[in-house]
């Protein structure tokens, strides 16, 4: 999230943005606290990212991290008003990788913080999560 909002503001991502408004195309924002990486034992696994000047075992619960994330995703709906924000992509295979789970109840409640963050500003937009397809075929959960 750090550096993240300068980025939206950069003159070539203004430019992109308002040429997706401009074409009436469907504005979708996604922010992820997560990334894939390679783990031994697991393969491909979900693990935590951070933001650089934050500890590396920092997790959803820490007060400072929900502030900043928070922020953010405010920040980007009262600016932009999406039609749709992300919050989480497969975030089963964030919740499936064990080490995570410790932390899963603190993600939930940080989407359910965030829905209402998003809300207050920018009361039209559709907030979701992203589950993968392939797993919940594999575990009959559709």
């Amino acid at each position: 999230m750090v550096g993240r909002e300068e980025k939206l503001s950069s003159n070539s991502t203004r430019v992109l943005l308002n040429l997706i408004l401009k074409n009436k195309l469907t504005l979708i924002f996604h922010t992820n606290f997560w990334s894939l990486q390679y783990v031994e034992g697991y393969e491909i696994a979900p693990l935590l990212g951070n933001p650089p000047d934050m500890p590396s075992n920092t997790t959803r619960r820490s007060k400072e991290f929900r502030s900043r994330w928070l922020k953010h995703v405010t920040n980007i709906s009262r600016k932009w008003h999406p039609a749709f924000y992300s919050l989480g992509n497969e975030i089963d295979l964030f919740y499936n990788y064990e080490p995570n789970r410790v932390d899963f109840d603190n993600y939930i409640s940080l989407v359910a913080e965030s829905y209402d963050a998003i809300k207050s500003v920018s009361p039209h937009t559709k907030v979701m999560i992203i589950f993968k397809i392939e797993n919940l075929i594999k575990t009959n959960s559709i």
